[in-house]
């Protein structure tokens, strides 16, 4: 299913929700993970974000688009430093 309406979805897959099989845990049956759907060439689940290990906002997920298959790369960036971390993103 495609969302008729950009935005940040939240994906849910379960397992055994009638719980048919025995099993000691059930607590991992369960699985969530959060998705975009943009119609924009880019988006990012937090535009403010503060990487400073508090748990709040600390990441922020980032989405392109590319008009044509190219080698792409990211790089983060500090006050105190032009490039912190580049690296090659997965292909």
């Amino acid at each position: 299913m495609t969302p008729s309406v950009a935005g940040q979805y939240t994906l849910t897959a379960s397992v055994d929700d009638a719980r048919t099989i025995s099993e000691q845990f059930v607590d991992n049956n369960r699985a969530q993970r959060k998705s975009m759907c943009s119609d924009s060439a880019l988006s990012l689940t937090e535009p403010f974000f503060s990487p400073n290990g508090d748990g709040v906002k600390d990441t922020t997920a980032i989405q392109f688009r590319l008009s044509l298959p190219q080698t792409s790369r990211r790089s983060s960036k500090t006050e105190e430093s032009d490039c912190a971390r580049a690296r090659p993103l997965p292909t």
